[in-house]
């Protein structure tokens, strides 16, 4: 899985580039698999960083014409552990903090986004900035995220569900990986462990105010979520517990009753397709490129 995820960033910056110019730092040059990014530059100066985890804008020049350095990076080995290893918000601030030296570019004119799991850890990112953990200074200016998971006891229950049904061979296959990084992470299931998915949860619905949620309340965000319910039954047999928009939501919601003028929850119909046609509500393009990197620069003005 990582090599193929590896694999399917680099080419998916192929698209659009040939006419920008393009960078990759491997910064373990005996190792390229990840601790590495990849940079498109606008071609004049550089008004601020739209830094991107495990994928990249299907067009990189709808960020560079804004001015934005373009990064797509690799910051761990597994996938899965971008939602629960503290190790990859040290290495992401690294490079961050790499970029901002290199390129001049204050630390606060930063932007992180990403999708699904990677959508998770920019949120994470995020908040643990909030917590004066940067060692570089870095205080994100804005974070995106498409259907991010970000209520871990949520999703102990939706990955072992998918497990027990074994419905769907892709379904219960990931359900298998979630919990076995998160037995990992906390030392069991919700049952043995409760306490911590409360309290490392990017947000969690029975925690007060949220959980780590609060953490949030000066940072714009944006969330995007495509809640196709029926499709979900009858390709998965997931409803709507089993569904990151109940956490996406839920965080917004939180966020505004805690009187935050800057949380979005974008909600999509539709446009959720693969690059290859296949329909399928958790995916990329339920994000509008254009609209999202203008969305980021306005967070910067």
């Amino acid at each position: 899985m990582k090599k193929a995820i590896t694999l399917l960033l680099w080419l998916s910056l192929l698209s659009g580039a040939f006419a920008q110019r393009v960078e990759t730092v491997y910064r373990n040059p005996a190792d390229s698999t990840w601790n590495s990014y990849r940079v498109t530059y606008p071609e004049g100066p550089i008004r601020g960083i739209v830094f991107i985890s495990y994928a990249s804008l299907t067009d990189t020049a709808l960020a560079t014409q804004l001015g934005f350095l373009h990064v797509s990076a690799v910051p761990g080995k597994d996938y899965f552990d971008t939602m629960f290893d503290d190790r990859i918000l040290e290495t992401t601030d690294e490079m961050l903090g790499e970029l901002c030296r290199q390129h001049h570019v204050l630390p606060g004119k930063v932007i992180l986004g990403g999708f699904s799991a990677a959508g998770t850890m920019a949120v994470r990112y995020a908040q643990y900035c909030a917590e004066g953990k940067s060692k570089r200074g870095i205080r994100p200016a804005a974070i995106f995220a498409g259907d991010p998971p970000l209520d871990y006891e949520r999703l102990w229950h939706q990955a072992e569900k998918s497990v027990k049904l074994n419905f769907h061979p892709v379904a219960a296959a990931e359900g298998k990986s979630l919990m076995d990084s998160m037995i990992r992470r906390f030392g069991g299931s919700p049952q043995v462990a409760q306490t911590r998915y409360r309290s490392e949860s990017p947000y969690n619905f029975y925690a007060e105010k949220g959980g780590r949620g609060y953490l949030l309340g000066k940072t714009p965000l944006r969330l995007y979520t495509e809640p196709d319910v029926h499709w979900w039954m009858e390709n998965r047999r997931k409803d709507y517990y089993d569904l990151n928009a109940m956490d996406c939501a839920g965080l917004v919601n939180e966020l505004r009753i805690q009187g935050s003028s800057t949380a979005e929850l974008i909600t999509t119909t539709d446009k959720g397709y693969r690059p290859d046609g296949t329909r399928h509500p958790h995916s990329w393009s339920i994000m509008d490129e254009k609209d999202l990197m203008a969305w980021c620069l306005r967070r910067l003005e």
